[in-house]
């Protein structure tokens, strides 16, 4: 295969292809090769995805009708199992939860009690109010420790009004359904999930050699 007489480098630039260094020709075309067979992985996981999760329906629906029974929806959680007892397969449902604009008034409603006890307030408190309230580096606001401030035993107009809004503040961003599978030796032994996601799955010499 002929050899492109220029490759681009990181900053958009061509540079001719006979001045670029072997050693960064073989890196190129190794790390394109792997990618484009990840890529080719990823499209497959994707259809494995959408058969599962349409079979697991379809059987769902089936069982329903067969003992007369009709299903509200597909976001229940479902754990199927092999007749040995051996294989499972996991069908779940997550939702990511968000906060809306309200927070930032209970979070106002929040220092406003704060201040009226400056002389009589817990440290401890205050200490989780700010961990509630601080702003992780990759995820934002720490939504269970936000939670958290909800279930506290404590009195007062304001800060009752605080959690009231923090609670109504809620959304769901979106929802995902997803499937796992687990295998065992035996019905006396664990079952271990099989990894699905690249990083968890085990080195050749690792694995354990599938029965």
């Amino acid at each position: 295969m002929k050899q492109p007489s220029t490759m681009t480098d990181s900053a958009g630039n061509p540079v001719p292809t006979a001045y670029v260094p072997k050693i960064d020709k073989a890196r190129d075309r190794l790390v394109r090769r792997l990618t484009k067979d990840a890529e080719k992985l990823s499209a497959a996981l994707v259809a494995h995805k959408a058969k599962c999760l349409k079979e697991i329906a379809a059987f769902q629906g089936a069982t329903a009708e067969l003992y007369g029974v009709t299903l509200g929806g597909e976001k229940n959680g479902i754990i199927l199992t092999s007749f040995d007892g051996t294989l499972r397969i996991e069908r779940r449902a997550s939702d990511t939860l968000a906060f809306d604009e309200r927070l930032l008034m209970a979070q106002q409603l929040i220092n406003e009690w704060l201040q009226e006890r400056t002389q009589n307030v817990d440290h401890d408190l205050v200490t989780l109010i700010n961990r509630a309230f601080r702003n992780s580096r990759n995820s934002g606001l720490r939504f269970g420790e936000v939670i958290r401030l909800t279930k506290l035993d404590i009195k007062g107009e304001k800060w009752l009004k605080a959690m009231t809004l923090i609670r109504e503040s809620i959304t769901v961003q979106s929802s995902r359904t997803h499937c796992r599978f687990y295998r065992r030796e035996n019905t006396q032994s664990d079952f271990e999930l099989i990894p699905l996601d690249i990083a968890q799955v085990p080195a050749p010499a690792e694995a354990k050699q599938a029965p």
